[in-house]
């Protein structure tokens, strides 16, 4: 091969690590501004499969006539996995009847396995509304699970549910809530848009 032959192809070859070079500096330099997305897509993510889980079980329950469940942990165990529930023993489904056998557990949800960082849990920043139809501002130390003293959501047979809300967060910048209607079982998400400072259904 001719000096100027191989003095052309080194020069391209150089050419082309620069090249490479030069996109990773843009790919590392964009890495810190779409953390913020990919949090956002995690949370949403993990709002939106608590949702369809409880739709799921509600669908269960009309299928066969038996009341389903979602037991969330108690308040000290909250990394442990929300424990999904069949009535067996025709009077709903409570902790004290899977204690007792009464009822039995059909499977469980870990949203933190599945969506990264988000999971169970009130953001802990100061200065974000409250969702409606709160007012003021959201309490950093406040329960995310709003389902009665035993958090358990139960879905009946005939459409209904147990009233209230559960909250999810990446822990740092993003926030939604699912929230379910008791009488008609209906199930919405809503997240809060920060730079609004208003909460939206998803």
């Amino acid at each position: 091969m001719s000096e100027p032959r191989r003095g052309r192809e080194g020069g391209r070859a150089l050419l082309s690590l620069l090249a490479a070079l030069g996109a990773l500096a843009t790919l590392v330099g964009l890495a810190p501004s779409l953390l913020p997305a990919a949090r956002r897509r995690h949370t949403l993510g993990a709002a939106r499969t608590l949702a369809a889980a409880v739709r799921g079980q509600s669908l269960a329950a009309r299928l066969d006539g038996r009341a389903r469940a979602l037991v969330f942990p108690a308040a000290a165990d909250a990394d442990l996995p929300i424990v999904l529930a069949r009535d067996t023993s025709g009077d709903g489904v409570s902790r004290a009847g899977l204690r007792a056998g009464e009822d039995r557990r059909t499977g469980w949800l870990a949203l933190g396995a599945e969506h990264g960082e988000a999971g169970i849990g009130v953001p802990s920043w100061t200065g974000a509304p409250a969702p409606p139809p709160g007012r003021g501002l959201l309490d950093p130390t406040s329960d995310p699970v709003r389902l009665g003293t035993e958090r358990v959501l139960v879905l009946t047979p005939e459409g209904h549910a147990t009233p209230g809300s559960v909250m999810l967060t990446d822990g740092r910048e993003r926030v939604c809530r699912v929230v379910v209607h008791g009488g008609t079982g209906r199930v919405r998400v809503h997240c809060l848009d920060r730079r609004e400072g208003r909460w939206r259904e998803r």
